[in-house]
């Protein structure tokens, strides 16, 4: 079975008062029972207005005719974007799963062809929630099998050899307006992804469970932070990565270049990702993107083995104090079920 661009969760329509339709999001794939993300249909529509999508990448997502997206907005009573409630500054940052259709990425398409929508959330900016990033979480998972999960088609993967397609699925809310999702591959390796929204981060967890007989080595794990949504600065693409600090084990994006001035002075705004253990922070500057990739250590048979991290925002000119702040937090031991 070909997966269509940001494949996720696939829909089947209900028919509502007027003729109108509404799309529950429902897997398809024969591998597993389907799995229904169910919210509300008028959450549903709301959170694609939240994200920005035009009528069309709304049709596309619920699979109705474009002239039935404003009827059914107006039959389900959901807020235009600008009367959508606002966060307040005590709550929690909004994260929301990607809702897929719409590319996470400006450049680079050839290395992220048929992008799976189900490993993806999006961190809303607290200064303008027009504005999010796309985290990638887990993008890509490498062992000493090889390449044993990839979130788009690019390289060849363990499974793609068999020619063994992985199932689709979709995130599980969880209280707290957490997200969890649990990945069992044919090979009795399983991976857990937990995402927590706070006040002042997000934080994750990745936890890969070892059924095979053998000790897994070479866990290396991509965590892609795409930037494409952010607005202007921040998703500049350029190939020096003028906006961008590598300081391991965090990967920072500021919305203008670091070197340059603001005539107007305006207060610096940065994004940054941090994962541990560490092995490697950088960037791809024509996704835009930021990585933190964790190295997850050696994980015997029957056991396993985590790396945790987190996303902040921050306003300011001292983004290496600010840093130094993080460090001297818990981000790295946080503990949450």
């Amino acid at each position: 079975m070909t997966t269509p661009l940001l494949s996720g969760p696939r829909v089947f329509a209900i028919v509502m008062g007027g003729g109108l339709m509404v799309a529950v999001a429902v897997g398809t794939s024969p591998a597993q029972p389907p799995q229904i993300d169910d919210i509300p249909p008028r959450q549903r529509l709301e959170e694609l207005i939240r994200h920005g999508f035009t009528t069309e990448e709304m049709a596309r997502v619920l699979q109705i005719p474009v002239d039935q997206v404003e009827p059914l907005r107006k039959q389900l009573g959901a807020w235009p974007f600008h009367e959508l409630p606002a966060r307040h500054a005590n709550d929690p940052l909004r994260i929301l799963p990607y809702p897929g259709v719409r590319h996470p990425r400006i450049g680079f398409l050839e290395g992220a062809v048929n992008p799976r929508a189900e490993s993806k959330f999006s961190v809303f900016a607290p200064w303008d929630e027009r504005h999010y990033v796309v985290v990638d979480f887990p993008e890509a998972v490498f062992s000493n099998l090889g390449l044993i999960y990839l979130a788009h088609t690019h390289v060849e993967t363990v499974w793609t050899r068999r020619g063994v397609e992985l199932p689709e699925q979709t995130w599980i809310r969880r209280p707290h307006g957490d997200l969890f999702q649990r990945r069992d591959l044919p090979n009795r390796i399983a991976f857990e992804t937990w995402v927590r929204p706070q006040r002042d981060r997000v934080l994750m967890r990745l936890t890969l469970h070892n059924g095979t007989d053998a000790l897994l080595s070479g866990l290396r794990v991509q965590i892609c932070a795409m930037l494409k949504m952010m607005g202007p600065g921040f998703n500049a693409v350029d190939n020096a990565n003028a906006n961008k600090l590598f300081a391991p084990p965090y990967a920072a994006v500021c919305d203008r270049p670091i070197d340059s001035q603001d005539p107007d002075n305006r207060p610096r705004r940065w994004v940054t990702l941090g994962f541990e253990p560490i092995q490697r922070a950088w960037g791809n500057p024509p996704v835009p993107c930021l990585h933190a990739d964790p190295q997850i250590p050696d994980c015997p048979p029957g056991q396993h083995r985590s790396a945790q991290g987190a996303l902040w925002f921050f306003e300011g000119e001292d983004v290496r104090a600010e840093l130094r702040r993080l460090d001297q937090t818990d981000w790295r031991t946080a503990v949450w079920e």
